[in-house]
C-alpha cells in the first residue's frame, strides 16, 4: 500500500523541496577556499574578494547562518585584549574574549526563544575582525556590497560561494551527493567545535540549540578524527 505522506515534504525544507544532504569542509577545503577567494579579482553580487573571504570566515569560525551573517553590526562586536604569550609565543586573550552578541530578533534561534545568544571569537578571527572593521560606523554592517549598495544580497550566498568553490577546484557536490553550499560551512563550524572536545553544554552554547538532537544533524565524523579515534584503541594482540 502506498503512503499517502510520501511525497510530503519536511516543514522548512524549502519550497517544495526536500533538504539537501550537506558535508562539513575538510580543513584543506576551507584553505583553499579562503586562499582562491582572497586572490580572486571578481566581484559577485557587488561582493569584493575581501568581504567575501570575511564572510566565509566568519561562517566557518562562529557557525553564524548567512542570513544572521548579513545583518551583523559593528556595534554588536565586544572586543577583548590579545597578549603575546610568553612561553608559547601564540597570541591569548587578556582577561574576556571577544565576542558577538546579536539582539535576539536578529538570529534564528532568538527569533524562537528572545534568548540573546553570545558568540566567543577566536583569536585569529578577531584578529581579522579588528582590522576589517577600524574605523566603521557601529550601525554599519560588517559586511557590505561596493559602491554603497548596503548590506549583502538576501539570497546571494549560495552563489558567490558556488563560484569561489569552483575557483578553488572543490566540488559542490561530492561522489557521496552531498553539498558544500552555504549553509555547510555552519556544519564545518560545529564539526570543528565538537573536534576540540567541548562539554556537551559548551557544545549547545556554541551550536545555538535548544534540542541536542539538532546539534547532532551538524556534527561529521572525518576519516583523519576516526585514525586518531582508533589509534587508541587497546592491542588485542602482541606488538610486532
Amino acid at each position: 500500500q502506498l503512503d499517502p505522506l510520501q511525497s510530503v515534504t519536511r516543514w522548512g525544507a524549502g519550497k517544495g523541496e526536500r533538504r539537501r544532504p550537506r558535508r562539513a569542509l575538510s580543513l584543506d577545503e576551507c584553505r583553499d577556499l579562503l586562499r582562491a577567494t582572497e586572490s580572486s579579482t571578481r566581484v559577485i553580487r557587488g561582493c569584493s574578494p575581501e568581504t567575501r573571504w570575511m564572510l566565509y570566515f566568519i561562517a566557518m569560525l562562529t557557525g553564524f547562518r548567512y542570513g544572521e551573517c548579513r545583518g551583523l553590526l559593528v556595534g554588536w562586536i565586544e572586543f577583548g585584549d590579545i597578549v603575546r604569550d610568553p612561553i608559547t609565543d601564540e597570541l591569548r586573550y587578556d582577561g574576556l574574549p571577544t565576542r558577538i552578541a546579536p539582539p535576539a530578533d536578529a538570529t534564528k534561534a532568538g527569533k524562537k526563544t528572545g534568548r540573546v545568544d553570545v558568540i566567543v571569537v577566536p583569536i585569529e578571527l578577531h584578529v581579522r575582525l579588528k582590522r576589517f572593521v577600524s574605523g566603521r560606523h557601529p550601525r554599519a554592517f560588517i559586511l557590505e556590497r561596493e559602491r554603497g549598495l548596503g548590506r549583502l544580497e538576501e539570497k546571494g550566498g549560495a552563489d558567490m560561494m558556488r563560484q569561489d568553490l569552483a575557483d578553488a577546484g572543490i566540488a559542490y557536490c561530492d561522489e557521496a551527493g552531498e553539498y558544500a553550499d552555504f549553509h555547510s560551512l555552519r556544519h564545518t563550524a560545529l564539526t570543528m567545535f565538537s573536534d576540540a572536545h567541548p562539554s556537551e553544554a559548551e557544545m549547545q552554547q556554541m551550536a545555538r540549540h535548544s534540542d541536542p538532537k539538532e546539534t547532532r544533524k551538524y556534527l561529521h565524523s572525518r576519516l583523519t578524527r576516526r585514525a586518531d579515534v582508533v589509534a587508541r584503541l587497546p592491542k588485542l594482540t602482541p606488538s610486532e
